[in-house]
């Protein structure tokens, strides 16, 4: 059985940048440049109960522990995230987090440049229950505990394209791919992984089949492995 662990920190109610929260009909979010400082902030959260979310950003910076760039959630719909650089520094922070619990909701992100430091900060997290497609170009991570993409689902399929993933840190995983029953696709030109017990991937699934292409890859640190499938 797979027993899955987020890498996103939990939802908080402290004040945040733009949040856009819709209870029938689709939240959309369009922003130039997104910053903020503080414990807890989000730099974008859209929220939509029963219609598709979508986030289009060129630039977000946050700093502050538990700090996410972008938060997405649907209930009932598609989540479609377009970023150009995400930078978040902070304990538990995250770059991009989506939630999508809509059972014919699919989910897309598309980002160039992904950038998180400190313990415990993952660059993307994903939970949903159907399809999961997810972008990218550049992810750096720094930081104990951290990882690359967190990805998980439930019945869809999860593809994760990258053009270079890097940690540094000891438990600091590049990918990450669960699901219950669908296809896992994972496609990453350089991937690089600095620390103990750091692998590079990481991926699971129990009836889909599991593709990884891996063009470099290089671990450095203890009980590091490559390729866990």
């Amino acid at each position: 059985a797979i027993e899955h662990t987020a890498h996103a920190p939990p939802l908080r109610a402290e004040p945040h940048g733009t949040v856009a929260s819709a209870n029938e009909g689709d939240t959309t979010v369009r922003a130039g440049s997104v910053s903020g400082f503080g414990a807890g902030m989000w730099g974008i959260s859209a929220v939509s109960n029963q219609g598709d979310v979508a986030v289009d950003v060129d630039a977000v910076t946050v700093v502050g522990d538990g700090a996410v760039g972008v938060r997405a959630i649907a209930y009932d719909g598609d989540v479609e995230i377009d970023a150009g650089s995400m930078i978040v520094n902070g304990s538990n922070s995250t770059g991009i987090q989506v939630i999508n619990v809509a059972e014919q909701g699919e989910t897309a992100i598309r980002v160039d440049y992904v950038s998180v430091a400190n313990p415990g900060a993952t660059a993307i997290a994903v939970q949903a229950d159907n399809a999961v497609s997810i972008e990218a170009g550049a992810i750096l991570v720094g930081g104990e505990g951290g990882a690359g993409v967190s990805g998980f689902t439930e019945t869809g399929p999860l593809s994760i394209h990258a053009r270079e993933v890097h940690t540094q840190g000891n438990l600091a995983l590049g990918v990450i791919a669960q699901s219950l029953s669908g296809d896992i696709d994972i496609d990453i030109g350089k991937l690089t992984t600095s620390g103990e017990g750091s692998d590079a991937v990481y991926a699971e699934g129990l009836e889909g089949d599991i593709r990884v292409r891996l063009e470099e890859v290089t671990t450095t640190g203890a009980s590091a492995d490559s390729l866990f499938a």
